[in-house]
């Protein structure tokens, strides 16, 4: 995050100036099927669905004015919302079970993974299709994707038996295997979804991403479970913010079945696949930042943002940061287009949109930049940044950058208190507690970096696995202690929840 949203904090949250601006109204349109352009068109007697007008996009901005004849910054919060719709079948599921099957997982935790895989299984319905992978040394498909009846789901189960805990981490190749597993029958009528779980440090990192990265470009939605006290919590969050899916953190190996089941009732609530914001800046302004989503860099004039599955009465927030050219006194500035796609899975209606433009005017008068103040959506942001800040922290500690990182932390912890004290704001002061909980492992999640005198491995001894920085992986980092080790995990796993 750049130093230079940091020297306008006090103004932000002070002078309540942060960029001042006002959201222009969106068209008053129901959502409507995207069509290309060369589709040929439907018979006249073809029976057209109708499009449901259950999810919506809507805009709103820290301020609805800034201040003129200056360079500044702008905060925009975007909500897409759905609503509930009663007495319909759920959608069928097409669902790949990644399983983590190392050595790490020796002992109750492979058991409950046993577990809460059948349980899964059972609560699938017939004609729901479910595939198993399981990756340790290498990838394996334990159970190719199958049809659910009442004959092969006893196969399914019993083929469940099989997982055991040997060998290491090859995440890559279990998501690639379980990717191929889910194309095999994929529809657009059918929900699928791939649930990976994982309580190590893969063999190959790059590789992994690569194959996220894939993910993604599929439209696949991935939910990533991270199991324990030693799994990459970068990479699982990473991966799931790219795919448009969820991360947890899960302490207890009797926590999994619990997960395996909420993605079955995610399933039966369903309302949108697939959701995407497409993201446009006006003229004179940028994209600094998707706060705790975006992939691309600063500076930039479009970004996709991946919302990812959306089920009844749900919210999603998604804040963004815009840097604005200077305008004259009076000047509306046009800040934003974001369109939102996705696809209905309620009514067979295909893919649909909605939009939103957003605006802002500059004025020299500072008790209509006062006014301009939405109090709301000032919250939401600074939110949105205290658990962004949390996340960037633990990857910057993990990649070597602990200065950076703690310096992060204090900045973030500080306006975050300013505001919450200020507002009365509960959920602003946990997070930023739980940056107080990251704080004190920074040091501690570093990799050690190899002297000269040491580059070689000791006779008989296990040689470190490097990463590209050439330091070992986040595994020879030094130990954290039980206690600040999960502190760390949960306030990470709650600032990407919060996030998403």
């Amino acid at each position: 995050m750049s130093s230079s949203f940091f020297r306008l904090l006090p103004s932000v949250v002070a002078t309540l100036g942060v960029a001042t601006v006002c959201v222009a109204c969106k068209p008053a349109l129901s959502p409507s099927p995207i069509t290309p352009a060369t589709a040929e068109p439907e018979p006249q007697s073809a029976v057209q669905q109708p499009a449901p007008d259950l999810v919506s996009l809507e805009a709103a901005l820290a301020n609805r004015y800034v201040t003129p004849d200056v360079s500044t910054e702008v905060l925009a919060r975007l909500t897409v919302r759905s609503e509930a719709i009663a007495d319909r079948p759920r959608p069928p599921a097409n669902i790949s079970l990644v399983i983590d099957t190392s050595a790490s997982m020796r002992g109750e935790a492979i058991e409950h993974a046993r577990e809460a895989a059948k349980a899964l299984v059972q609560d699938l319905e017939k004609g729901d299709r479910v595939s198993v992978v399981a990756f340790h040394s290498r990838g394996d498909v334990l159970v190719a994707s199958v049809e659910l009846d009442d004959e092969n789901r006893r196969q399914v189960l019993d083929a469940l038996e099989g997982l055991e805990a040997t060998g290491t981490t090859a995440l890559a190749e279990g998501l690639a295997l379980g990717m191929q597993q889910l194309q095999v029958d994929r529809r657009s009528d059918v929900v699928s979804r791939m649930v990976l779980l994982s309580d190590g440090v893969p063999n190959d990192q790059a590789r992994a991403r690569q194959v996220g990265a894939t993910l993604a470009a599929s439209s696949i939605s991935l939910t990533a479970l991270g199991l324990g006290l030693e799994f990459d919590e970068v990479l699982l969050a990473e991966l799931a913010s790219r795919c448009g899916g969820r991360f947890h953190y899960v302490e207890d190996a009797q926590q999994v079945a619990k997960m395996f089941q909420e993605e079955i009732l995610d399933i039966e609530q369903l309302v949108a696949q697939g959701a995407v914001l497409e993201l446009r800046a006006g003229p004179g302004v940028s994209i600094l930042e998707v706060v705790g989503r975006s992939q691309a860099q600063a500076g930039v004039q479009t970004a996709s943002v991946p919302v990812g599955d959306l089920v009844e009465n749900d919210a999603r927030e998604v804040v963004i940061r815009l840097a604005v050219d200077a305008h004259r006194d009076g000047a509306s500035i046009e800040l934003l287009d974001a369109s939102l796609r996705y696809s209905d899975a309620t009514a067979g209606a295909g893919t649909l949109q909605d939009s939103v433009f957003v605006a802002a005017e500059a004025t020299a008068d500072e008790a209509e930049r006062r006014a301009g103040r939405d109090r709301e959506t000032e919250l939401v942001a600074v939110r949105a940044l205290t658990a962004s800040a949390a996340l960037q922290a633990v990857a910057f500690a993990r990649s070597g950058d602990v200065k950076r990182a703690k310096a992060l932390v204090e900045t973030s912890e500080k306006r975050a208190r300013t505001l919450a004290k200020s507002e009365q704001d509960a959920g602003l002061k946990a997070l930023a507690d739980d940056l107080v909980k990251i704080r004190g492992t920074l040091s501690s999640l570093a990799p050690k970096r190899v002297s000269s005198a040491n580059r070689g491995p000791a006779v008989g001894s296990r040689p470190h696995k490097k990463s590209k920085r050439g330091m070992p992986s986040p595994a020879s980092a030094p130990q954290l202690g039980l206690a600040e080790a999960q502190g760390m995990r949960g306030a990470h796993g709650r600032a990407f929840e919060a996030l998403h």
